[in-house]
């Protein structure tokens, strides 16, 4: 993937390579290239596993006991609409976070690139305002994109003990023999 990048990128014309340019490249070509191949390694095996096995629980509930079964499969759609509903609200703070993050990229070269102007001029020890300003923002909005996700993570969390508990009380109602078996109590 490497190859390819670098193999593009020499194509490109002179004039392609702005400061900002440069930053989204650097940017891509490091965190990039390696979410793209991390997402097989690491998001694959869990969204399989995550798919299987409570279709599998339902499965083998709906073999055992048809109104179990349904039960669960109920909950398959309300915990569907939450999760979508979760990535999209966090798609949003994610594009805000990756272009700050290329923001301050390109300003970090800019700064880079500015040292001899600065050492010439004995400026060493000040700070440059426009890269500083940047990486608040980004701070910011990685603090957002955190904070964007507990809601989400939250009513995941709390459909999904809901639905464990109807489950655990209609299985209990079932075994004592439905309205006569809680009449025995």
């Amino acid at each position: 993937m490497y190859h390819r990048l670098g193999d593009h990128l020499a194509r490109l014309p002179i004039g392609w390579y702005t400061a900002g340019r440069v930053g989204e490249v650097s940017v891509l070509a490091s965190h990039g290239v390696l979410q793209a191949m991390g997402v097989i390694a690491h998001l694959l095996a869990p969204f399989i596993s995550a798919c299987v096995t409570p279709l599998t629980i339902v499965v083998v509930m709906l073999a055992f006991n048809w109104q179990m079964g349904l039960a669960a499969l109920v909950a398959v759609p309300v915990v569907a609409a939450i999760q979508i509903w979760t990535g999209r609200s966090m798609a949003a703070t994610d594009a805000e976070r990756a272009e700050r993050d290329h923001e301050a990229t390109g300003r970090v070269i800019e700064y880079l690139q500015a040292q001899p102007v600065l050492r010439a001029g004995g400026r060493t020890v000040e700070r440059f305002r426009l890269l500083d300003d940047s990486l608040h923002e980004l701070q910011r909005a990685s603090r957002r994109t955190t904070l964007s996700a507990l809601p989400g993570a939250l009513g995941l969390t709390l459909a999904v003990q809901a639905m464990f508990t109807v489950l655990l009380v209609l299985g209990a109602y079932l075994a004592l023999g439905g309205v006569s078996g809680w009449q025995r109590f």
